[in-house]
This record gives C-alpha cells, sequence and structure tokens, in this order.
C-alpha cells in the first residue's frame, strides 16, 4: 500500500514538472514573439520616418 501511495507521488510530480516546463516554453515562445514584433515596428518606424525626413529636406531646397 505504501509502495503505491510512494510510486503516485512520483508520478504526480513527474507530471508537474512536465507541465512547468511546458508552460516555460510557451510563455518563452510567446515573449520571444512580442519581442520580434516589437523590433519589426522599431524598424519600420524608422523607415517611416528617414523617408519622411529625406523628403522634408528634399522640399526645402
Amino acid at each position: 500500500m505504501t509502495t503505491g501511495l510512494i510510486k503516485w507521488a512520483l508520478l504526480m510530480i513527474l507530471i508537474g514538472i512536465g507541465i512547468g516546463i511546458t508552460v516555460t516554453i510557451c510563455i518563452a515562445v510567446i515573449l520571444a514573439k512580442r519581442q520580434e514584433k516589437i523590433e519589426d515596428a522599431e524598424i519600420e518606424a524608422y523607415w517611416r520616418n528617414k523617408v519622411r525626413d529625406d523628403f522634408m529636406k528634399g522640399a526645402g531646397r
């Protein structure tokens, strides 16, 4: 009886560790995708501003 409880407890611990690892990986992927979107938006804003500034310099001639 006691060994059955120990096996059950160990199984629950292993399942908990597996769920924890899975959640950690999912959060890491979500954060990486979010960071990628932020970087893409920053690059887009940089080029949009550069084109606008170059246009304004050309218009001021």
